[in-house]
């Protein structure tokens, strides 16, 4: 502050000074400028690095996303197999409970048109005839 002051105080000098201000205010601004390049460049570095990071994970849980569905796509397609192989199964008994009921209900039949025999007849037991 001395030789500042020192340098205002005089005609001579205070041309002197307002030469060496300017120098000295630009020397003070590059320093700022670059600390602020160094703070900005630093801070821009760490949040792409943590970025990175970051689409990494993302990358990461999307492929285990990914597999996972396919597993399940794969395990979907083998329930829809083995549905349709147990619809077809229960189409096919369906299919054989018809003709037995069919063949049941035309025995019923049958039985109901022929003439009753005498309980007699139907307590003996059928022996075969000798001549």
């Amino acid at each position: 502050h001395c030789d500042m002051a020192t340098m205002l105080s005089s005609g001579a000098s205070l041309a002197r000074a307002e030469v060496l201000l300017p120098d000295a205010m630009q020397t003070l601004r590059a320093a700022i400028l670059g600390e602020l390049e160094a703070k900005v460049a630093e801070r821009v570095e760490s949040s792409w690095a943590r970025r990175q990071v970051e689409v990494q994970k993302l990358q990461s849980d999307h492929q285990q996303a990914a597999e996972l569905l396919r597993k399940v796509c794969e395990r979907q397609a083998g329930l829809i197999a083995e549905n349709q192989k147990l619809r077809g199964g229960l189409m096919h008994l369906a299919g054989k409970f018809e003709l037995v009921i069919k063949e049941m209900r035309e025995l019923l039949r049958v039985a109901n048109q022929q003439p009753q025999l005498p309980a007699a007849f139907a307590a003996a037991p059928l022996s075969p005839a000798t001549s």
